[in-house]
């Protein structure tokens, strides 16, 4: 639970100043890479095969593309090269005959597992009962949605009844009038998905996001909602699940990534489309992490993730002393005191407003972007 005491003017002022994270290494460290670089990558996980979630991001423009780029992947990787984790990506839903197609070029060069994690990724207002009989026919069991409107109980409802059993809901506001947000919250919780992110929350104004953002975590928290860390919201019994290490990607602008390497594709239309007629992986620009990279990583995906860390569990892990390697990061929590503390010395936790703002927090372990005394 938020502060009794914390209103929408006091949140104000640390809204403004609240850094935008997504990701680490964050996205200005991406430089043009060659395809070499990543071709060796890929011939590392050829011999290794690790656990691997793969996601196809596509719509019916790009579909012969995409299918291509499979293609030119699992040439990389070797042919039937496992996959744990599948995600569909397709902001417009694809016709049967254009899914099977893509689904049958992933099965050509890809051995998906029997008990694969498959989701897909669909818009609300465009995804009809028959398209996701059709998903659920073809081991599709997880469901990933933005609530832009009320229409979202609906699919959730239809979801349920076409056998999908996980089901995941983003709220971005867009530019909702403060009435019209309160009925997507009410819509979302009405709906009951297992999982709940507040994505892009905004207003006319500083203090309109403040309300919305507290409007949100009020409603969601008394409506039985955990608050995890960042903007994330899980049922008790439905904390996310960790993805795989090796995260793989296809589509315009896909983003891709290992333990030692991320790359992104490109996002301009025909630069990605004449590498792949090419017959080349369409990788824009990628960064190479060395061990500094990794051990951040691990600590800031946790915190997004959980919105803590218990640093003597993540030393065991990566055998190394994790409160002397960040003493200096330890030491400027104070500087965001509001966001997070060290309990016992060892865990980094987030307050109930650091979940809210835990990017502030994980910057300062972020190399990239410290700004330490």
């Amino acid at each position: 639970m938020l502060p009794p005491q914390l209103t929408a003017e006091g949140f104000v002022d640390l809204l403004a100043h609240a850094r935008s994270y997504a990701s680490y290494p964050p996205d200005t460290e991406l430089r043009p890479i060659a395809t070499s670089a990543i071709d060796g990558e890929l011939a590392v996980l050829r011999g290794v095969r690790p656990d691997t979630a793969l996601r196809l991001g596509v719509t019916p423009s790009t579909l012969d593309a995409v299918a291509r780029e499979l293609g030119l992947l699992a040439g990389a990787l070797g042919d039937r090269y496992p996959l744990t984790h599948v995600t569909l990506a397709s902001p417009r839903p694809l016709a049967p005959i254009e899914l099977a197609h893509l689904l049958v070029s992933l099965s050509r060069h890809f051995a998906v597992a029997p008990d694969a994690w498959r989701a897909v990724e669909v818009e609300a207002r465009d995804t009809s009962t028959g398209q996701l009989e059709t998903l659920a026919a073809l081991g599709f069991h997880a469901l990933h949605t933005t609530a832009r409107d009320g229409g979202v109980e609906m699919l959730i409802d239809r979801a349920r009844a076409c056998g999908f059993s996980d089901l995941d809901v983003d709220v971005a506001d867009g530019h909702l009038r403060d009435d019209d947000f309160a009925t997507v919250l009410d819509a979302v919780v009405a709906a009951s998905p297992d999982r709940v992110t507040l994505r892009d929350v905004s207003g006319p104004d500083s203090y309109a996001r403040a309300t919305r953002l507290l409007l949100a975590v009020d409603r969601l928290v008394h409506a039985g909602y955990v608050h995890l860390g960042r903007a994330q919201f899980a049922r008790p019994h439905a904390r996310l699940a960790r993805l795989p290490d090796v995260a793989l990607a296809v589509g315009l602008g896909a983003r891709s990534s290992t333990p030692r390497m991320t790359w992104v594709d490109h996002d301009d239309p025909g630069a990605w489309h004449r590498a792949i007629a090419e017959h080349r992986l369409p990788v824009a620009r990628g960064v190479v992490l060395d061990r500094d990279d990794r051990i951040r990583a691990a600590l800031i995906d946790r915190l997004m993730r959980d919105g803590e860390v218990d640093l003597d569990q993540l030393g065991r892990e990566l055998e190394l002393d994790a409160r002397s390697y960040f003493a200096a990061e330890l030491d400027a929590l104070d500087e965001v005191a509001a966001l997070a503390t060290l309990d016992d010395g060892r865990v980094v936790r987030t307050t109930p407003v650091g979940r809210l703002l835990v990017p502030n927090v994980c910057r300062v372990f972020d190399r990239y972007h410290q700004e330490l005394p």
